[in-house]
């Protein structure tokens, strides 16, 4: 009798874990509207076109907002969530920032290094799900935060005088040019 019990409970919750992990967005952080600008820079990402990303010196303009939602459900202390262009489409999802591939980074990057380019936003696309770290106080309203891909181990960066993703083992919140700054109220 106490095996069954035993069989049922760990059968209980490897069935509760199992449909845990593959919930949808957690919805815990969502952030409609922000500029997301580099600490070293003071450059904002901004969205070209609908493929095109890069930084630029013109924050607070179309096409330098974007919305940062939750993607993934929370785990390690991060949100995992995308960064999403609000411009196309004001209510949902238009298109996401994501890693390209290791390699397509910047002359002088790291090796594994990636560009950060834009495609349609896809909950079930790992390559735009970013997990975000605090990198220090709010001041006025505004959070310094890090973005790591653990598609491709690549941490946004703002170097070079582009946007792109470096190769690493997790974001160095230290590093200026890792650190977005995000209004976050």
């Amino acid at each position: 009798m106490k095996r069954t019990r035993k069989l049922a409970t760990v059968l209980a919750v490897g069935v509760t874990a199992l449909a845990l992990s593959t919930q949808t967005a957690s919805a815990t952080l969502n952030i409609p509207s922000t500029t997301v600008q580099n600490n070293a820079s003071g450059n904002c990402v901004i969205a070209r076109s609908t493929s095109s990303a890069g930084i630029g010196d013109s924050c607070g303009w179309a096409g330098t907002y974007f919305r940062i939602i939750s993607a993934a459900p929370d785990a390690g202390g991060h949100a995992y969530v995308q960064i999403q262009t609000t411009q196309d489409d004001q209510t949902g999802p238009g298109y996401c920032l994501y890693a390209v591939g290791q390699g397509t980074g910047p002359s002088g990057a790291s090796a594994g290094s990636s560009d950060v380019e834009l495609i349609p936003c896809s909950y079930n696309d790992p390559r735009a799900i970013w997990a975000v770290a605090r990198a220090g106080a709010t001041t006025n309203g505004y959070t310094p935060e890090t973005f790591f891909a653990f598609d491709g181990r690549v941490c946004l960066d703002g170097g070079f005088g582009t946007l792109y993703a470096y190769r690493e083992e997790g974001c160095n919140p230290g590093n200026a040019w890792q650190a977005w700054s995000v209004y976050t109220g």
